[in-house]
């Protein structure tokens, strides 16, 4: 066993954090779970930080006029996509409303 095995064993490993475009979609049916939050009507997924968060109408709103849509009547079956999010950026960037598959 070397030093790096021990290192490992003993203190365990730090993951580095994803590269933008390099996280893996999330799975449909996480997408279609029941929203937890009370006030969420929608999902966003941060492909810079590999996050997903429900979304009140109010950011729904400001995301839909960044892409220049009119609000639907319903996300159900659909959810946002943006580069980056405002975990780990200023603001929400490049949304996108994307089918579940």
């Amino acid at each position: 066993m070397n030093i790096k095995d021990i290192k490992k064993q003993m203190f365990g490993e730090v993951k580095k954090l994803p590269i933008k475009g390099k996280c893996p979609l999330p799975m449909p049916e996480d997408l279609k779970a029941p929203f937890e939050w009370e006030e969420a009507v929608a999902r966003c997924f941060c492909a810079g930080c590999c996050n997903v968060a429900e979304i009140n109408d109010n950011l729904a709103k400001k995301l839909m006029r960044k892409i220049g849509e009119l609000m639907p009547k319903s996300f159900s079956g659909k959810y946002f996509v943006v580069d980056r999010c405002i975990l780990c950026a200023d603001d929400f960037e490049t949304p996108k409303l994307e089918e579940i598959l």
